[in-house]
């Protein structure tokens, strides 16, 4: 339905739009939103539903936190490569519920793919209520660049809630103890008590 809405309104804005025709460069720009908008059609209905690029993995571990936060601990059927601070959708086994991206929180390289998952709506909610060790997942095309090496050897992170995922993996990934780096962690929440 969303796609024909969307096709629907594309169609619109040109017919509907005189502005459009007058201006070229407002045409390129309305014509380059319209192309990203179908590329996000595109990879959401077929490449997602296809598949291409997803890893099966099991679940063999959660940590709860409270009512609100789960850690997911997942071997998948191949090795994850990422950097850290990546993200990977995650595909979980509740009836009619979509992938979701998540940042990956353990180190590149490490044995086991680590997930921490905030109850914020109702599928991440089933996500940590419903997900059972055992259960057959699947991961995504890992995805993003936010990272932090490039950015010197004086740094500032700040983080909010379950947002300090990437920083997580930031610190796996390098180790605890790095010489040549020097980092302020300015991390806020409201009741950390359901924090990992």
């Amino acid at each position: 339905m969303l796609a024909l809405f969307l096709v629907i309104a594309m169609v619109h804005g040109v017919i509907d739009s005189r502005s459009l025709m007058d201006s070229p460069i407002l045409l390129m720009i309305y014509t380059g939103i319209c192309l990203a908008g179908l590329y996000a059609l595109t990879e959401r209905l077929i490449i997602a539903r296809l598949k291409i690029g997803t890893i099966g993995g099991t679940v063999v571990g959660i940590e709860r936190f409270g009512k609100r936060i789960a850690v997911l601990t997942i071997a998948s059927d191949r090795p994850l490569e990422h950097q850290a601070g990546q993200f990977v959708e995650l595909g979980v086994p509740v009836r009619y519920e979509r992938p979701h991206p998540f940042t990956i929180a353990s180190a590149p390289g490490a044995p086991m793919v680590q997930i921490a998952v905030n109850a914020a709506g109702t599928g991440t909610a089933h996500i940590v209520r419903g997900t059972m060790i055992g259960d057959r997942v699947s991961l995504g095309a890992v995805r993003g660049q936010y990272r932090h090496d490039d950015a010197g050897s004086r740094q500032v992170w700040v983080a909010g809630g379950i947002g300090i995922t990437p920083f997580v993996s930031w610190v796996r990934s390098r180790g605890a103890e790095d010489p040549g780096l020097r980092v302020d962690l300015v991390w806020t929440h409201h009741g950390f008590g359901d924090m990992p």
